[in-house]
């Protein structure tokens, strides 16, 4: 079985992982066959790459990939384990380290479809926001200081509320240490694409009046609002939305940043302003 870099949470793991149960093999490696495979002549030097001793070396990353016939995404996130074993956990790269491998968890995720009985956690605009809020470096349980972060357009009570919804609903939990954080496996979240519930219909409408509000609250170079109209055929509407389903998902893939504070949103809407023709196929 092939071993994905992003199920581990250590560098050290990872290879510790490939030694004992190499891709195509019944039997471990031994220690002289996988420092071999790896590009080291000596096992003593990889022994020491294996129990952190010593930083990996840029041939064993690149040979390890290929070993495991990672993608681009997989072998960038083992390199940058590797990094994180070997950089302080005081020093400021570190930071930057936990947020790229964050970032590219996140965006690994699939999303998580949530069942009907939890939809309520859609049931006003702020929830989802603050379940980004909660992910945030600098996040505080504090109604106040959500409401501030939201610029008041939620009352201190509403946003505690909406805490306790998302955490009874699995969005949220709560760690050892007793703080919230975001469920690994609700990092996304999405509602079927059949018919939508009430709840899912209340969420665009209460996120399109948000977007109306900013177009006077929030100064211009801070926003952007586009449109289009245009004539297209009714038996392109499904690939038409597809496409806008892949144009949101590399978007977020390309913005979305683990260690940053703010929170922003993107609507988008594809919909008919006329009525079916009578002769729809020879319409332009």
């Amino acid at each position: 079985m092939a071993i994905d870099s992003f199920d581990f949470e250590d560098f050290g793991a990872l290879l510790t992982r490939l030694k004992d149960h190499p891709p195509g093999r019944k039997r471990p490696l031994t220690l002289s066959q996988i420092s071999r495979k790896l590009g080291y002549t000596s096992p003593r030097l990889f022994s020491m790459v294996l129990k952190g001793q010593r930083a990996p070396s840029r041939r064993l990353l690149e040979s390890l990939a290929h070993l495991s016939e990672w993608t681009e995404s997989q072998s960038r996130f083992a390199e940058l384990l590797a990094r994180k074993a070997h950089t302080p956990a005081a020093s400021p790269d570190r930071h930057q380290l936990d947020a790229e491998i964050e970032a590219i968890r996140a965006n690994r995720h699939k999303p998580y479809l949530l069942a009907d009985d939890a939809k309520s956690v859609l049931s006003d605009w702020f929830f989802l926001p603050l379940k980004q809020l909660v992910a945030a470096r600098n996040f505080r349980e504090d109604g106040a200081w959500l409401s501030s972060r939201l610029r008041g357009k939620v009352s201190p009570e509403a946003a505690l509320e909406g805490l306790r919804k998302l955490e009874e609903n699995g969005v949220i939990v709560r760690d050892s240490r007793g703080q919230l954080k975001v469920s690994r496996k609700m990092i996304r979240i999405k509602t079927p694409d059949s018919r939508p519930s009430l709840h899912v219909r209340r969420a665009h409408v209460q996120m399109m009046q948000r977007a109306v509000e900013a177009l006077t609250d929030i100064p211009p170079e801070k926003r952007e609002f586009l449109s289009l109209t245009l004539r297209m055929r009714p038996e392109d509407l499904l690939q038409a939305a597809k496409d806008v389903r892949t144009f949101v998902e590399d978007f977020s893939s390309r913005y979305f940043r683990a260690e940053s504070s703010e929170v922003f949103q993107l609507n988008l809407q594809l919909f008919a302003h006329t009525a079916p023709s009578e002769n729809t196929k020879d319409s332009v």
